[in-house]
């Protein structure tokens, strides 16, 4: 957006909840104690974003840490080398910090529905393929409605698919919940307050990223967030 693309948010797909959090060494078991110490989390993203809204939670601010920009697959590492004090992953990166003995001071059900994963699409592309985006759309519904009625069978699919084990599909989906197209009616309800709502948890970011000056002005939710009829 700050780019000038435009781009449009189509379909939520799914919420995580409490699969991120921030991990640190066995040194720390609370936020206070991290004051002044490094913490790795990716900046300006919803890692980023995240962090911020837990900190004011708690009654700090960013200042009050030294915030080093470290991708969440590389925080285990870097907690077990000394090179942060503590830092932002999730799924099995954040169970791999857990266990070579960190500890797990908070998760994203502190502030939950923060971020919802979804499927967005340049303007020109919507505009040129919508009847293909409807059926998308379309299948991906149809594929939640199987999940719901026939987990076991999905994850045997899933493995196949992937090649991964039943037990890392299971820790990659724990706290995952897909929307159906029942739910999409709450999330883009413009006059939600809170997040997963879509218009409020935007807010969140839009002034996040004006506060960092990414964003030099406010954009109109409702020129982004566009469901298919």
């Amino acid at each position: 957006f700050s780019k000038g693309i435009d781009l449009k948010l189509i379909m939520p797909s799914d919420l995580t909840v409490g699969v991120d959090g921030l991990v640190s060494n066995k040194d720390y078991v609370e936020i206070a104690q991290l004051m002044g110490k490094k913490i790795g989390v990716s900046l300006f993203t919803y890692s980023h974003v995240l962090l911020n809204q837990i900190f004011k939670k708690y009654g700090y601010s960013e200042k009050d840490f030294e915030l080093i920009n470290v991708r969440g697959e590389y925080v285990p590492g870097m907690i077990k080398s000394g090179e942060i004090s503590a830092g932002h992953t999730w799924g099995i990166h954040m169970q791999e910090a857990i266990q070579q003995g960190g500890n797990l001071l908070f998760t994203s059900k502190e502030f939950p529905g923060l971020l919802v994963d979804s499927l967005v699409v340049r303007k020109e592309a919507l505009e040129e393929s919508l009847e293909k985006w409807k059926k998308f759309i379309n299948a991906h519904e149809f594929s939640v409605s199987f999940w719901q009625k026939n987990q076991g069978v999905a994850k045997e699919i899933i493995c196949k698919r992937t090649g991964f084990s039943s037990e890392k599909i299971e820790t990659m989906l724990d706290g995952v919940q897909f929307f159906t197209e029942q739910d999409n009616l709450m999330l883009f309800d413009i006059n939600g307050k809170n997040p997963p709502n879509l218009f409020a948890s935007g807010r969140i970011f839009i002034n996040f990223f004006i506060e960092k000056g990414i964003l030099k002005s406010k954009i109109d939710l409702l020129n982004i967030l566009s469901p298919l009829d």
